[in-house]
């Protein structure tokens, strides 16, 4: 059975009341916790202990929070980092968001505040490592498909190209990529009707060859038609089908 590591957050405050304050929330909810005073100091720890979940003041001696968190985000991007500050500026939170920062919380600190915005960031922070894992393990399926697979967005850009589809169709994913899918692979006699059914298909996802098998002609990179027998889903997205 895997052992769950509990999350570790890493805290950068030069005021060690703040320290304290922080330390006791964060190990009262059975977190694994390291402080520093510097943001060089937490620099250097974090190549043998990254943590996964920053907070970091804004106003600190040597090296400010900005810096702090430029240089903390260049190998790890993905890392939610939030600041903390008593500067209520506009011009200070715009130029924290430019650096990488995810969040602000407001000094004198509030426990529930501080408490909620962690919650909030390592569970979108495990949200987006699981929609990772899980299109990694499409990507090894599609891969690994015999059959073409080809994903158009609702605009009929080509988004998503297999292996397979190379093998069959000639192009390339970078080549396919970005392309209208039916200006580029149907033969000229489709395209009329093909025009006159996609604004239905926008708008309702819906289609006579939706859902079936049907058997078509394609055309290859070398301009060779091909048949092929294609099955056609539609996906609902945010902005469209």
């Amino acid at each position: 059975m895997t052992e769950v590591r509990p999350n570790r957050v890493l805290i950068i405050d030069d005021v060690p009341v703040n320290l304290s304050l922080l330390e006791g929330i964060l190990l009262e909810r059975q977190f694994e916790v390291a402080s520093f005073p510097r943001g060089r100091l937490a620099l250097a720890a974090m190549e043998t202990d990254p943590p996964d979940l920053v907070l970091l003041d804004v106003v600190m001696p040597e090296m400010d929070g900005f810096a702090t968190c430029r240089t903390l985000l260049q190998d790890r991007p993905d890392l939610p980092v939030i600041f903390m500050t008593a500067v209520n500026e506009a011009a200070s939170e715009i130029r924290a968001l430019q650096v990488g920062g995810r969040d602000f919380i407001g000094k004198p600190l509030n426990p529930p505040v501080v408490r909620a915005r962690i919650d909030l960031h390592l569970r979108l922070k495990a949200q987006d490592a699981e929609r990772q894992r899980v299109e990694k393990k499409l990507r090894g399926m599609t891969d690994a498909a015999h059959d073409a697979i080809l994903m158009m967005n609702p605009q009929g850009a080509i988004s998503f190209w297999n292996p397979a589809a190379t093998a069959l169709l000639g192009y390339t994913a970078d080549e396919a990529i970005g392309k209208n899918l039916h200006d580029l692979l149907a033969p000229e006699r489709y395209l009329p009707a093909h025009r006159a059914a996609f604004p239905e298909y926008q708008r309702r996802g819906r289609g006579i060859a939706m859902g079936r098998m049907v058997e078509l002609a394609a055309r290859r990179k070398d301009g060779q038609e091909i048949a092929v027998e294609v099955s056609l889903s539609a996906v609902a997205l945010d902005d469209g089908w």
